[in-house]
């Protein structure tokens, strides 16, 4: 639900820490990777398994997310839930309940397709909620500038190509289309 509100990278939203919220905002400042060992030849990669690195995917993917009143509500309610159940992992935010050690991509996703199965949805990436988020920042009529920064993007081409699409019924946008129309020049 806090992704709907944030529209991170799943490998951001999985290394958030309590300590990244500054007032209205979130500093996104670290990612998720999986780490690997190159073997004597050379050639064979072996995964070490899933880490926390101190950086973004890119310089503009360290940012500052703004935080709305529904992001707040429901970090609130994520803290109160870690502090009565006792889930502490380093001050990440998201505590997997089995073993209560930070929530991985991994395990994100399997509980996203989980959750989607049994709502009776079709199955969801997180990356669908990422370009849900920002295609509604582009329906609120935000700058483009601004899109760009609270994605991450370097390119505002990258948001406005790759992460806007319409979000309207199609009578909606017939409405919207028909209202639109320059009535001036009408017959």
């Amino acid at each position: 639900m806090l992704n709907f509100q944030l529209g991170l990278r799943i490998s951001e939203i999985c290394a958030i820490k309590w300590e990244d919220i500054e007032g209205n905002y979130l500093h996104v400042q670290r990612m998720e990777v999986e780490d690997f060992s190159i073997v004597e030849d050379g050639v064979t990669a072996i995964s070490n398994g899933l880490k926390v690195v101190p950086y973004t995917k890119s310089n503009a993917g360290d940012r500052k997310v703004y935080l709305n009143e529904s992001a707040k509500k429901i970090l609130r309610q994520i803290k109160e839930t870690n502090i009565r159940y006792g889930y502490y992992d380093d001050g990440y935010v998201f505590i997997k309940s089995q073993g209560k050690t930070r929530g991985t991509t991994k395990a994100f996703s399997k509980y996203l397709y989980d959750l989607c199965i049994s709502s009776g949805v079709v199955a969801k990436s997180s990356h669908k909620i990422r370009k849900t988020y920002i295609s509604s920042l582009f329906d609120q009529g935000i700058n483009i500038n601004t899109i760009r920064e609270q994605a991450g993007h370097e390119d505002e081409r990258t948001s406005l190509n790759n992460y806007c699409f319409d979000q309207n019924t199609e009578s909606v946008i017939e409405t919207k289309l028909e209202s639109a129309a320059n009535k001036i020049v009408c017959i």
